[in-house]
């Protein structure tokens, strides 16, 4: 492996992950980007609202593309952000998808709120991620920022790794549209997993 590129073993006798395997899993994720995008461009302006694409890294969500309509009022996240996994509809899907064991590992043990809505009862948060692993669907009612809330559903990238997609908006315009937002949502998820997965 270390020949290849793969690992790389620093001084202390410890296995590192080598630049080859990066660039593997940076070529994976542009690819993701690639076969996802036409159908959030899709489902961005099918909504008239911010649709992101989201990866898992480590211990965050790290947003990697975003599609965001024209109009005046409208959420805008930068590409490149990091946000936590326990106050993020994106975050909260992707938590979802791990074993219990693992998403218990990377929620803190004191949870930091981040507005007057964050869930900072663990118990009452792994509940609703319990609700998530059986809809496909998380909410973030203004949990991260005020005035903002998301809806966000996990997928599969081709090289087995965790992605998510998040529509989000202001927060008031998700009142009374939650369920025509969430078949949309899941409607586009599956479309772009049938690509990843005949890839």
């Amino acid at each position: 492996l270390c020949q290849e590129g793969l690992m790389r073993l620093a001084p202390s006798g410890k296995l590192h992950i080598g630049a080859g395997l990066i660039s593997i899993a940076a070529a994976v994720r542009r690819e993701l980007r690639h076969e996802a995008g036409p159908y959030l461009k899709k489902l961005s302006h099918e909504l008239h609202e911010t649709v992101e694409l989201v990866v898992l890294e480590g211990e965050e969500a790290l947003f990697t593309d975003q599609y965001v309509p024209q109009r005046a009022l409208r959420v805008v996240a930068e590409v490149g952000d990091r946000f936590p996994l326990y106050c993020t509809a994106c975050g909260k899907a992707l938590l979802a998808e791990l074993e219990p064991e693992e998403a218990e590992r990377l929620v803190p043990e004191r949870i930091e709120p981040l507005t007057s809505h964050t869930i900072v009862d663990r118990r009452a948060l792994f509940a609703e991620i319990d609700e998530v692993r059986a809809t496909g669907v998380a909410f973030d009612r203004e949990e991260h920022t005020l005035g903002v809330s998301a809806v966000g559903t996990a997928l599969l990238d081709a090289g087995g790794a965790l992605a998510a997609i998040t529509v989000a908006m202001p927060a008031a315009r998700l009142e009374g549209q939650e369920e025509r937002i969430c078949v949309a949502l899941l409607r586009a998820r599956d479309d772009i997993q049938r690509v990843i997965n005949a890839g």
